[in-house]
């Protein structure tokens, strides 16, 4: 089941999966959180990271995106896409420019974002590389 929140909770942070590792929101009261873990992901394999739809509440949140830089290879990229209801919001990338130096373009790893009541929303990391993996943190509160 897809996120839910007001109109029918996801995830009520129990059960066999406190944590909430998933791709889908989970509520408590009116705190709201997904944490997508560690994803493997390389060039052609995208990863959703996150993928949800609102209920009838209205959220707002950070979301932090990140990634295994060492594991990046020299000129490659990491890069996430944003998307609601199928249009792109946004698609920060980082690029690393010294193999295994943990040293690259920066990524806008924090942003902070209101979502609308049903709205679909999907967090996919992308690479070109051979292989790296990614992750994705939303924490915010119900409006």
């Amino acid at each position: 089941m897809l996120g839910g929140g007001g109109s029918g909770a996801g995830n009520p942070a129990g059960g066999s999966n406190p944590a909430g590792i998933s791709s889908n929101l989970n509520y408590i009261g009116n705190r709201v959180y997904g944490y997508s873990g560690m994803l493997a992901l390389s060039s052609g394999n995208d990863a959703t990271m996150l993928e949800f739809t609102t209920g009838t509440e209205i959220i707002h949140c950070n979301i932090q995106f990140t990634f295994d830089y060492d594991l990046l290879e020299n000129g490659k990229f990491f890069g996430v896409e944003l998307e609601m209801d199928g249009q792109t919001v946004l698609k920060p990338r980082a690029e690393q420019r010294i193999s295994g130096s943990g040293h690259g373009t920066d990524l806008i790893s924090v942003i902070e974002l209101i979502i609308p009541s049903f709205t679909t929303v999907k967090i996919v990391g992308q690479t070109d590389d051979g292989g790296t993996e990614c992750g994705c943190a939303l924490v915010g509160k119900i409006l």
